[in-house]
């Protein structure tokens, strides 16, 4: 499974969303209604899910799905290179 769509499968285990809102270009926050107590539990998934580190302060600016996936792309890519 392709990144994007482990970001979305997190996204849905965790807060039950519809799959049919997860694009992209929807915003975490203006269209799928999650607050920043519900992006550090968002990026504890993410983390789970990943095996990355997730500081909660990185987590509340990004804005969108695919910013979150883009994201997790460039943890995955230095945790590789260790």
């Amino acid at each position: 499974m392709i990144t994007g769509d482990r970001v979305k499968k997190v996204i849905i285990e965790c807060f039950g969303c519809d799959p049919g809102e997860l694009v992209d270009s929807a915003e975490l926050s203006n269209d799928l209604g999650l607050d920043d107590i519900d992006l550090v539990y968002l990026a504890m998934g993410l983390e789970e899910e990943f095996g990355v580190r997730i500081k909660d302060e990185d987590i509340i600016e990004l804005i969108t799905i695919e910013n979150v996936t883009d994201f997790v792309n460039i943890l995955m890519e230095k945790e590789n290179e260790k």
